[in-house]
């Protein structure tokens, strides 16, 4: 009987270490913020790729704008770079060739990756489905990857659907 208090008093300072570190990390199921692309179609699947990269020393970001720019029919594809990039968005997007639409990281601040460039795979619902790092790799699997992913995954990202 003696040990109930010190075992209630040890599940007490677990569970408060748990509330303290949860407010410390980012939500792994948080809602990612979708931007509408009007070049996309609203009916069928559709998969919005979002990609943290910087214009500063990054070959492989070049790599994946590359692979990005001429997206295949029901992907979306947005550009977030940091605040502090230097320049416009226009002119990142000149320097580097960007074809689609480009934003500031303001509000995705939430999940900012450790590493860019940084691929996120987002449902319609903002609803992460997957995150890439970029490694400079990416013209050997990411086509096949984004094919398969949609060949198995294509319900997920129906509208409504889920």
């Amino acid at each position: 009987m003696k040990r109930s208090p010190l075992v209630l008093r040890f599940v007490f300072l677990i569970y408060l270490f748990s509330v303290n570190y949860k407010e410390r990390t980012s939500q792994v199921l948080a809602r990612f913020p979708v931007i509408e692309n009007e070049d996309v179609s609203k009916e069928g699947p559709r998969l919005n790729l979002y990609l943290f990269f910087s214009r500063r020393g990054c070959p492989p970001c070049l790599r994946v704008i590359d692979l990005l720019n001429q997206p295949r029919p029901g992907i979306s594809v947005v550009g977030i770079i940091p605040e502090d990039e230097g320049g416009s968005i226009e002119e990142v997007r000149n320097s580097l060739g960007v074809e689609f639409p480009v934003r500031t990281v303001k509000k995705w601040k939430k999940f900012i990756p450790n590493y860019a460039p940084t691929l996120f795979g987002v449902g319609q619902d903002g609803r992460v489905y997957f995150v890439l790092p970029c490694v400079g790799l990416e013209e050997h699997y990411l086509v096949e990857y984004l094919d398969e992913f949609e060949h198995k995954a294509a319900f997920l990202l129906l509208p409504g659907k889920r």
